[in-house]
């Protein structure tokens, strides 16, 4: 099977939102390749741990794990499922009313069509721009928010360990014991360690990209070896020992933007927009791909339902604006509340 183009993007957190989306098997092969996390671990400034609790059952948890491992996952149960997976495919156009697509590969042009147009090209949708462009009465609005972010990697300890569990392992502190999500909450930034199963952790800064008051840390003030060292003793001193490469990794990677986009209407002729395409939002709250699946799961119920007794033609007609009526809410909700839980993760408690 041809392979995708692989990125590098802090870890995705499941939770039982998304994972209603999925088959027991494929849930459970998700979770052969994850870390459950039961709780938060808040590195306090003044050096203490608290641990919080995500609730009071064993499936109160969010799942821990790279996003290309769950690309992965996905592509192959899509080709063993009979789908036609196609890569370095760019789409040049749409005819949204026919749902007809061309695409330019290896410098031939190809055309495609099909029952219906799933637009789940993410943030920069082509489809949503096509959907603009034709006529249809979408509104949208974008928002880059002050905060980049620029993601490490915690490599294991000696012993082959995960770095922070064994670190912060206590006798008497049960919750030690536990994976959790690891956060340094300093105010206007935070930084964030996910566990994955390789006993690594993706280590992730979320910071704006620059401020106006000089006495204010920014991303574009840590340009030098000695500058990132310095802001990581001053901010995270009891992480600093656990990254290796910290200066040589942060100054490699250009600081990523975040951005919200909220549209309205999901539909247009025989096109709809599903996951962020219809619905970028940060990933303060961790459901942005728990929404993505969520909106696959419900779509399809919509359509199924639909289908009864109906031509495709009819099922669709009655399908897609009741898809906009159903998730654009909980769309624009999530989205908010993602963006307002940053204040909630920055927020020092010390």
């Amino acid at each position: 099977m041809p392979q995708p183009v692989k990125a590098s993007s802090f870890n995705l957190t499941l939770t039982a939102r998304g994972l209603r989306a999925f088959s027991d098997s494929l849930r459970q092969n998700l979770y052969q390749s994850g870390v459950p996390m039961p709780q938060r671990v808040i590195h306090h400034s003044d050096g203490s741990i608290s641990y919080q609790r995500y609730g009071t059952a064993p499936e109160h948890h969010l799942l821990s794990i790279p996003r290309g491992v769950v690309h992965g996952i996905l592509l192959e149960e899509a080709d063993r499922a009979g789908a036609k997976l196609f890569f370095e495919h760019e789409c040049v156009s749409a005819d949204l009313r026919n749902a007809v697509v061309q695409f330019v590969s290896a410098g031939k042009l190809i055309k495609d069509a099909g029952d219906v147009l799933l637009g789940c090209d993410g943030a920069n949708s082509f489809i949503r721009y096509e959907m603009a462009r034709s006529g249809a009465r979408l509104n949208i609005k974008q928002d880059y928010i002050s905060h980049s972010y620029v993601e490490i990697f915690m490599p294991p300890i000696a012993s082959g360990d995960h770095a922070l569990l064994q670190k912060l392992r206590n006798p008497t502190i049960p919750e030690s014991a536990h994976h959790g999500l690891h956060m340094w909450p300093r105010g206007k930034f935070v930084l964030i360690a996910q566990p994955n199963v390789d006993k690594t952790y993706t280590t992730t800064l979320f910071m704006p990209l620059s401020t106006n008051d000089p006495s204010d840390p920014a991303l574009d003030k840590l340009l030098s070896s000695s500058q990132v060292n310095a802001f990581f003793e001053h901010y995270f001193p009891d992480v600093v020992d656990l990254l290796p490469h910290l200066s040589e990794q942060f100054l490699a990677r250009t600081p990523a933007s975040l951005k919200i986009i909220n549209c309205s209407c999901y539909h247009y002729e025989r096109a709809v927009l599903l996951g962020d395409a219809a619905h970028t939002m940060v990933p303060f709250y961790g459901q942005g791909i728990n929404c993505s699946f969520e909106d696959l799961r419900m779509f399809f119920a919509l359509l199924d339902n639909a289908a009864v007794g109906r031509s495709n033609e009819d099922a669709l007609k009655e399908t897609l604006p009741a898809f906009t009526t159903e998730r654009t809410p909980s769309g624009d909700t999530v989205s908010q509340l993602s963006l307002m839980n940053l204040q909630e993760l920055a927020r020092n408690r010390s």
